[in-house]
């Protein structure tokens, strides 16, 4: 699968659940989110070095 697409997919699960996790003041929800979203630009990096 293309890092590309594997990132925006992560990247919009995570933002979904972090809109969530606000919505419901879940604070280790949004902790998680953005985890999610660190490793989703690392993802997109590793993609890009390999270029």
């Amino acid at each position: 699968m293309d890092p590309q697409v594997l990132r925006r997919w992560i990247i919009l699960g995570a933002l979904t659940g972090l809109i969530a996790a606000v919505v419901t003041k879940n604070a280790q929800g949004v902790t998680n989110s953005l985890i999610f979203i660190v490793i989703a630009l690392l993802i997109g990096q590793i993609g890009q070095g390999k270029k």
